[in-house]
C-alpha cells in the first residue's frame, strides 16, 4: 500500500470512528478536544550511552495494517470500533484483547489478530528511521509491543536495518506501560537505564520509558503532544543528533501536530 492509499485508508477508518463515537454518544475526537498552547522550537541534549526506540510509529508507519487488523476483531467480536482503538497504540494485543473477552478466549483471540494477512506494502519507513538504526555512534535497541518476530519481519519490510537488540511483547512478562521491555533492552546493552534516551508516540509507551527511568522523547506521529509527558515533543528522528555521550535534539516543550 503506497502514501496515498494509505491515507485514504486512514480517511475512511476516520469516518468509521467518527460514526461510531457518535452512536456512543462519546465523540472524543480531536476536533472537539481543545488545542493545547503552543510554545516557540527549542533545542535539548541528554548524557546517553544508548538509544532506545519504539517501532511502530517512530520507526515504521504500520498504522493501516494495525488499524485494519482491530478494526476486523472489532467486528468479528461486534464491539464498538471506537472503544477497541481506543487501547490499540502502544499496548500489546494480548493486553488490549484481555480488555473485552474472558480470560480462557485471550490466547486464541490473540493469535486470530496475529494471524491476520499483511499487505506487502504497508510497512513505510519514517523519517530518520534508517538514520537512527545504521549509526554506530551509540548502541540501539528497538522495544516494541509486536512480538519479536513480527517485529524484526516489518523493520526488514520497510527496508531498515534490524538492530542486534529487538526487546518484543513476548520477550518479557508484562509489556508497556510497565517498565521491564524497556530495562530488558538496556540490559541486553549493557547499559544502565538512567543512561539512555528513548523515544515513544503514545502515552503508554513514554509511561513505561519513565518507569523504567529512560530519559523520554516523543514523535508527534500519532498523537497530540497535549497527551504526551515527555522532555520534548519531535516531529519524526530527523529532530535527533547522536553523538558520542549525548543526545540532541530540536523540538517543542510542549503544542500540537502541526
Amino acid at each position: 500500500m503506497g502514501h496515498d492509499r494509505l491515507r485514504a485508508h486512514r480517511r475512511r477508518l476516520a469516518g468509521r470512528l467518527r460514526h461510531d463515537r457518535r452512536r456512543d454518544g462519546q465523540d472524543r475526537s480531536r476536533a472537539s478536544r481543545p488545542r493545547p498552547a503552543r510554545r516557540h522550537v527549542s533545542s535539548g541534549s541528554r548524557p546517553a550511552d544508548a538509544l532506545l526506540l519504539d517501532m511502530d510509529g517512530v520507526l515504521v508507519d504500520s498504522t493501516a495494517t494495525v488499524e485494519s487488523h482491530w478494526a476486523q476483531w472489532a467486528a468479528r467480536r461486534e464491539l464498538p470500533l471506537s472503544e477497541v482503538m481506543h487501547g490499540v497504540h502502544g499496548t500489546p494485543t494480548r493486553d488490549n484483547v484481555a480488555r473485552f473477552v474472558a480470560a480462557d478466549e485471550v490466547d486464541a483471540e490473540t493469535d486470530w489478530i496475529e494471524a491476520l494477512p499483511v499487505d506487502g506494502d504497508d510497512d513505510v519507513a519514517l523519517p530518520g528511521a534508517a538514520a537512527a538504526l545504521s549509526q554506530h555512534v551509540l548502541p540501539v535497541a528497538v522495544v516494541t509491543s509486536a512480538p519479536n518476530a513480527i517485529a524484526r519481519w516489518r523493520l526488514e519490510r520497510a527496508g531498515l536495518p534490524v538492530p542486534a537488540v529487538v526487546v518484543g511483547a513476548d520477550d518479557v512478562p508484562r509489556g508497556k506501560p510497565n517498565p521491564d521491555p524497556y530495562l530488558l533492552a538496556a540490559n541486553l546493552l549493557g547499559v544502565d537505564p538512567s543512561r539512555c534516551v528513548g523515544v515513544e508516540d503514545s502515552p503508554t509507551g513514554l509511561a513505561a520509558l519513565r518507569a523504567a527511568g529512560v530519559a523520554p522523547l516523543a514523535v508527534l506521529t500519532t498523537f497530540d503532544a497535549g497527551e504526551l509527558d515527555a522532555l520534548a515533543h519531535l516531529p519524526d528522528l530527523t529532530a535527533l543528533v547522536i553523538e558520542s555521550g549525548q543526545v540532541r535534539w530540536t523540538g517543542r516543550t510542549d503544542g500540537g501536530i502541526r
